[in-house]
């Protein structure tokens, strides 16, 4: 802290900036354009409002000749006391300010030196209107203006840093630091853009159609947020939509629900959840073979990382700069909590999602899909929007709100449910509550995943079935079924289906089996195992 505290003191009495002739024996010089700065003073003293526009873009500082910032400093004054800028007006402004005539008077201590270069010359001003028309170039002039500006700026900034790197007084990381506050930059492009309702639909017309990833429950150019209760599998069924993604292929093997429309693309999954020992214990690879493709890449905090008080803005950051270096076509964020730790406050929500939207809009065709949480709730109840934790707005910038929930009817059992989908245009069926997407989770291969079971209503998961009269003989069926014929635990649970109406996932049927045989002592030795297939329980 002492060593910032005396960095911070330097700050104070930093190097001058470096004169053109310093420059100059470098070989730089210092770009500007005269005739446009001109022509920018002109404008906003021709026309009415004209330097509200032109403030909205430049400083004083972005002219390089003294007296256009003298004149801008002026009009500058004016609009503050609200009064109005013209030819006239200004002229008696930078009189009162005494930067009227052919130089100035600049005190400094004890001494007084005059200067020409601030000063305005009385003819100046109608120079500068003589040469425009109207104001209908200002906004290209101002955006020729600031790359010049900016371009001064980084050589003024890199001069600075190498007089500040050679010096030893100074921490070279808080230099580094403070470089990148004074170098970040605002690229003044047009916030709206203003086009005839026919060009609009010409455009939508020529732009391709978004393609699925996940089937209709993610698709490109999409920001997503995926929640649930806490233990549903949010994180499993976010990773493999990033496997599926990352190979090109479809969420649920031979599903055509699912398919994937997209090739293979580059996916980075943002994991502030999982230890590297965890992620391994879920998707340990059977006899040493890699089961993941090339384009899948994980990003984790760094554990030198301790500055968590600013984590959020910093992750950010970074996810930005990795956006823009590697151009992922999705990303996953587990959780919402590390990029934004207020997310409970709707201001902070709202500029998240503002800044995630304009990223996607920004980087096409990235998808964006952000998980997020639920607070506890009755779960005979259906799952919806408000349960999303955090803001109430959070979800309103959101293309698709992907919920997942417990099904009564199975412990094991889950259900996907679409809370909000915008493309309901595309043809495609939402998976809202008529039509929510039924699942279990399961180890295939080693690796945890969603099975796909089919499709109901939601109603159908939030009442328990009471199995109590027909349990008892169901079991004994699945048993003989398993021990004699060796029947995949998929297969019995249809048949159980048909013969008892009885609805349970593979891996419940397989933990009552096992049950069953201790209780019964059944355990002969000679009998079918009830688990050494590929469709080993969890």
């Amino acid at each position: 802290m002492k060593n910032k505290h005396r960095y911070s003191q330097q700050q104070r009495q930093d190097y001058p900036h470096p004169t053109t002739e310093q420059l100059a024996q470098l070989g730089i010089a210092l770009h500007h354009d005269q005739a446009i700065e001109q022509a920018a003073i002109g404008a906003a003293l021709s026309t009415t409002g004209t330097f509200q526009k032109l403030k909205r873009y430049l400083t004083k500082d972005a002219f390089l000749d003294e007296k256009h910032q003298s004149i801008y400093a002026a009009m500058d004054a004016l609009t503050k006391r609200i009064e109005k800028v013209d030819l006239l007006t200004v002229t008696h402004e930078l009189k009162r300010m005494g930067l009227l005539g052919d130089a100035v008077a600049k005190r400094e201590g004890n001494i007084v030196e005059m200067k020409a270069n601030a000063a305005v010359p009385p003819h100046y001003l109608a120079e500068c209107t003589g040469i425009v028309l109207s104001d209908a170039h200002l906004e290209d002039h101002c955006r020729i203006l600031y790359e010049l500006y900016m371009r001064r700026e980084a050589v003024r900034q890199g001069f600075r840093f190498m007089q500040h790197a050679q010096d030893l007084h100074h921490n070279i990381f808080d230099i580094y630091e403070d470089i990148a506050k004074r170098t970040r930059t605002i690229n003044h492009a047009k916030v709206l853009r203003h086009r005839t309702m026919n060009d609009v639909m010409e455009a939508g017309r020529n732009e391709p159609p978004s393609r699925r990833i996940c089937g209709n429950l993610v698709k490109e150019n999409e920001v997503c947020i995926l929640f649930g209760d806490a233990g549903s599998g949010k994180t499993i069924l976010a990773f493999q939509m990033g496997d599926a993604a990352s190979k090109g292929s479809p969420l649920f093997p031979d599903e055509a629900e699912f398919v994937n429309e997209t090739e293979p693309k580059l996916v980075i999954y943002y994991d502030f959840e999982m230890q590297d020992h965890e992620l391994y214990a879920r998707y340990k690879p059977v006899n040493g073979s890699l089961r993941f493709n090339d384009n899948y890449h994980r990003s984790d905090l760094n554990p030198d990382f301790l500055d968590l008080e600013n984590a959020d803005e910093l992750i950010m950051n970074e996810i930005l700069r990795d956006v823009e270096i590697h151009k992922p076509g999705l990303i996953i964020i587990d959780n919402i909590t590390y990029i934004s730790s207020e997310s409970q406050d709707p201001a902070v929500a709202t500029k998240l999602m503002k800044k995630l939207c304009a990223m996607q809009r920004r980087y096409q065709p990235l998808t964006i899909i952000v998980i997020a949480h639920t607070p506890k709730r009755d779960l005979s109840q259906p799952v919806q929007s408000r349960h999303l934790a955090g803001a109430k707005n959070l979800d309103n910038f959101a293309k698709s709100v992907i919920a997942i929930s417990f099904s009564k009817q199975d412990p094991d059992k889950r259900y996907i449910k679409q809370t909000k989908c915008r493309n309901r245009s595309d043809g495609y069926q939402p998976y809202d509550e008529t039509h929510v997407v039924d699942c279990a989770i399961s180890r295939s291969n080693g690796s945890l995943q969603y099975d796909f079971y089919g499709f109901s209503k939601e109603q159908a998961h939030l009442t328990a079935k009471d199995y109590s009269e027909v349990e008892a003989e169901a079991i004994c069926f699945a048993y003989e079924e398993r021990t004699k014929n060796g029947t995949s635990f998929r297969d019995i649970g249809k048949q159980l289906k048909q013969l008892y109406d009885i609805e349970w996932a593979h891996t419940t049927i397989s933990r009552k089996l096992v049950a069953h045989r201790k209780e019964k002592g059944l355990d002969n030795g000679h009998l079918a195992p009830l688990g050494e297939d590929p469709e080993n329980p969890i």
